[in-house]
């Protein structure tokens, strides 16, 4: 599977991960980063959905759609506070914009990037996923077997993200 990324400020990639059917979803995407306050190393909020939610079981990081004429930003705010219960205004960085074909449909993500603090990783309240899923993954240490419990959208960035480097990452919030 080939991943082709641009520098541009609006990156754009497809991944080809299943045939299609016509449905298009236009979602938004935050990667939200937490540094470890000991190691300093750079680890991702992820949740694990519910089991008759689409993708059901799968890892994924806070996302949803777009609602009508919304904004990025505005849907990026919107499904943060839905899914975390953190109301403190944030700062998003546009991460870039990617096609992921899949056996239900495309999802036309727009991924953004954010960051939070220990202490508002502690207070986030799951409110949309398996209670209890709430984790956060050692960028370091994301391999093939996590990248396989992950939504399609949520590897095909990461794996995005990763080829772009981990401290590149982190740099852009």
């Amino acid at each position: 599977m080939s991943i082709l990324l641009s520098q541009a400020p609006e990156p754009q990639a497809m991944i080809k991960v299943a045939p299609s059917i016509s449905e298009v979803h236009n979602i938004v995407h935050i990667m939200t980063l937490l540094r470890n306050p000991r190691s300093g190393e750079e680890l991702l909020l992820m949740f694990r959905r519910k089991p008759e939610d689409t993708f059901g079981g799968m890892l994924n990081c806070p996302s949803g759609h777009i609602d009508g004429s919304e904004t990025r930003r505005a849907a990026a705010v919107r499904e943060f506070i839905e899914e975390t219960g953190i109301e403190r205004s944030m700062k998003f960085r546009h991460l870039g914009e990617m096609s992921v074909q899949t056996n239900i449909g495309t999802f036309n993500s727009h991924s953004l990037i954010a960051r939070i603090t220990a202490e508002e990783y502690g207070a986030i309240r799951n409110t949309e996923h398996i209670p209890g899923s709430k984790m956060a993954i050692a960028l370091s240490g994301i391999c093939a077997s996590t990248l396989s419990e992950m939504t399609p959208v949520d590897a095909a960035i990461i794996r995005a993200a990763l080829a772009r480097g981990a401290d590149k990452i982190s740099a852009m919030v």
